[in-house]
Formats: structure tokens, C-alpha cells, sequence
């Protein structure tokens, strides 16, 4: 749970909600350190993942759906899970234990720069 907080939610989250709501201009500055920090979390993710199906060893636990509300939306923000491939298989394990019909509800008008 710790490395959703510090690596997933913070930066992964911030560049999603950035990117889909015109805010990347605002946060320029921030970008750059942000990309390099969610790409950290990826590689940490994929190399945890290489070794075991799911976060938390062979079972399916909280961490892998922590983790996942925002790793599996890493292309909203440019960030492909294409150079991550057990990643990416996580994420469509997680998705499966998950099951259909969790709509992402996309960002408001409220959300947008005035």
C-alpha cells in the first residue's frame, strides 16, 4: 500500500488528471519530474511482478487493487505498459479477477482550468 501512495497515486494520478484537463502547461515544471518518477514506479512494478502473478506473492490481494486504479490508465498519460510486459499481464490478470462493468467516469467540465 505504501508504494501505491508514493509511487502510483502521486504521480501517475496527477499526470492523468494534468493531461485530461489541460493542466500539463500549468504544471510544466512538474512534468518532467513526475514522467521520470511514474517510469521509476513501472520498472519497480514490472520487476516485482516478473516474479510472482500478483503484488502480494501468488494470490490476488488489496495491493493489486490499489495499484491498479491507476497503473492500468498509465496511457491517459502517455505512459505505455508496452516496455512493461509481466505489468502489463498483471494488469489484465487484475482486470479479469476485477470482472466488467467498472466504468471510468470521465473528468467534468468543473475539473478544466477557469
Amino acid at each position: 500500500m505504501f508504494f501505491e501512495h508514493y509511487y502510483v497515486e502521486p504521480v501517475i494520478c496527477s499526470l492523468r488528471f494534468w493531461t485530461l484537463t489541460g493542466r500539463l502547461e500549468i504544471n510544466a515544471a512538474l512534468v518532467p519530474g513526475k514522467r521520470e518518477a511514474a517510469e521509476r514506479g513501472l520498472s519497480s512494478l514490472e520487476r516485482a511482478l516478473t516474479a510472482t502473478p500478483f503484488l502480494g506473492g501468488h494470490s490476488f490481494t488489496i495491493a493489486d487493487i490499489a495499484n491498479y486504479a491507476y497503473a492500468h490508465l498509465s496511457a491517459d498519460c502517455g505512459l505505455s505498459l508496452d516496455s512493461y510486459p509481466a505489468a502489463k499481464e498483471w494488469v489484465a490478470r487484475v482486470a479479469k479477477q476485477i470482472g466488467p462493468g467498472h466504468p471510468i467516469v470521465p473528468y467534468g467540465r468543473e475539473a478544466r482550468p477557469a
